[in-house]
């Protein structure tokens, strides 16, 4: 309806709704994280539905929840009471496309959620021994899911999934990684524009980064050769598989301040 319009309040955590171009609004829910997306058609989503993240006000914990219009009390779902979650971290909601992603903590695990196909919510299955501790969606277009988990033994992995998104195998370990503060991390990882499915990564290699190349969604990953010779025409002498060409990707820029990589999707290959 082009007269409906959607609007979230900061300072009360109140999502409303109008549906008169603004002259009257409607109180959908309280205690809304800004953390929201609208729904996708696409995926089966009603074109009305809104999945939110609700805090309870009681224990300050956070739920799932979708709502659909006329948005009354009855007309919204706790999605993860009906998927026997009882309750998600603040700002894991995720929607793309086929898949949506929650993420549950506790003091001594973490876990993460998928729904494939606006299904039931499974817990995603990693290898080994290793226990993810937060997890960053980097590619969910190719009908499986390219993800990086941070893990409590202070390692990052890139991981592939099957079509479900609940199985996981390893694509790359011991990766680059910026940790913040707020427990939330930032893999050294650079989609190349205008070559899908290619990545340039950060791995860190007897103590030292090491830039790889994947041309296939992390599937396999290999050394990038250096050019034969530098910016002054003299001979590198750098050949695989001792030797090979670094890259300063996203964390060389956020620590070191230096100049990122750059591609366009209308310059393919440059």
């Amino acid at each position: 309806d082009q007269d409906t319009l959607y609007g979230y309040s900061f300072g009360d955590r109140q999502v409303r709704v109008s549906s008169d171009l603004g002259k009257t609004w409607k109180l959908v829910r309280k205690y809304v994280n800004p953390h929201l997306f609208w729904g996708d058609v696409g995926q089966g989503d009603h074109n009305t539905s809104i999945h939110m993240e609700v805090q309870d006000p009681l224990t300050g914990r956070y739920k799932y929840m979708t709502c659909l219009a006329p948005y009354q009390d009855d007309d919204c779902q706790d999605v993860t009471a009906a998927s026997d979650i009882s309750h998600i971290d603040m700002d894991s909601l995720l929607l793309h496309k086929e898949y949506i992603f929650v993420q549950q903590s506790s003091p001594f695990s973490t876990h993460l959620y998928v729904s494939y196909k606006r299904g039931v919510f499974r817990r995603a299955h990693f290898p080994g021994d290793l226990h993810p501790q937060d997890f960053s969606i980097v590619n969910a277009d190719e009908g499986q899911v390219f993800i990086a988990a941070n893990h409590m033994e202070s390692s990052v992995s890139l991981y592939l999934s099957d079509a479900t998104g609940v199985y996981y195998t390893l694509s790359l370990e011991r990766v680059v990684a910026l940790r913040q503060r707020s427990g939330k991390f930032d893999a050294d990882l650079y989609e190349v524009q205008g070559l899908k499915g290619t990545y340039l990564v950060n791995q860190l290699t007897d103590n030292s980064p090491c830039t790889m190349i994947s041309y296939d969604q992390g599937g396999q990953w290999e050394k990038i050769p250096a050019p034969p010779r530098d910016r002054q025409g003299g001979a590198t002498n750098c050949k695989l598989p001792s030797c090979s060409l670094h890259l300063h990707l996203k964390y060389s820029t956020l620590v070191y301040g230096r100049t990122p990589i750059l591609s366009e999707v209308n310059a393919p290959g440059i």
